[in-house]
């Protein structure tokens, strides 16, 4: 296992841990000693909250029923969250300050309908976020620049799920182009080519230890949403 594993519903804080130790390990995944405290203090600063949930729940009570939005990782307080760290415990060898991370999205339900209703409470500000851009593939994308993606799923709860995808030397030497670590398991997985055009088109169902299904006999579990937060 290279990562520790999340307790629903924090995967957002997880993935990004998961971005800052394995940057500072120069794209090793190795973790800090106390590395669920570690989280535990990303997770109390990017959850929805119970106020804007409530602001947000007339909005999106149909498109997340079973979701208690306000446990939930927001991706706009994630890059704020990340914006602002100049330094965290455990990853000494990071830039001061980090990369500006840029929250991208396809102008496609259900990430559209969240940003609408997000920028109707305020919760977005004009110039926080660019216009709708959908996340170009990472096979096209050089090693040095964006090479991280937090990457916004749907899982078939109908919950909110993130996941790390990384474009590294490491993923091509085997035999993949882009790597994906799933909070469900802290595993790395490496897709091949077929596999990451299906993740990045928006079609690719994860199964729970992060490897791709794709076939018909399989429930669906988690889809990817064409949307995240680009990291250098």
């Amino acid at each position: 296992m290279a990562f520790i594993t999340q307790s629903p519903p924090d995967c957002g804080a997880f993935a990004t841990a998961y971005y800052l130790w394995h940057r500072a390990n120069g794209g090793m995944p190795v973790q800090p000693h106390g590395a669920y405290a570690e989280v535990g203090a990303i997770y109390d600063q990017i959850q929805f909250g119970p106020q804007l949930a409530a602001q947000l729940a007339p909005q999106l009570a149909a498109l997340f029923p079973n979701v208690p939005l306000e446990k939930y990782s927001n991706p706009v307080n994630i890059m704020q969250y990340l914006s602002g760290n100049l330094q965290i415990a455990g990853a000494p060898n990071l830039p001061n300050p980090l990369p500006n991370p840029e929250f991208r999205y396809a102008p496609v339900a259900p990430v559209q309908n969240l940003v609408n209703a997000m920028q109707n409470a305020g919760a977005i500000l004009p110039g926080m976020i660019p216009n709708p851009v959908a996340p170009p593939p990472l096979v096209n994308i050089p090693q040095a620049n964006n090479r991280y993606l937090i990457a916004i799923c749907l899982d078939r709860l109908g919950g909110l799920h993130y996941v790390l995808v990384i474009n590294t030397a490491i993923a091509n030497q085997q035999g993949g182009f882009i790597t994906v670590i799933n909070p469900w398991d802290g595993d790395e997985t490496h897709l091949n080519l077929g596999q990451t055009n299906q993740f990045i088109a928006g079609t690719a169902i994860v199964a729970p230890h992060g490897l791709p299904d794709f076939g018909p006999a399989m429930q669906p579990r988690l889809q990817y949403l064409q949307a995240g937060i680009w990291l250098a």
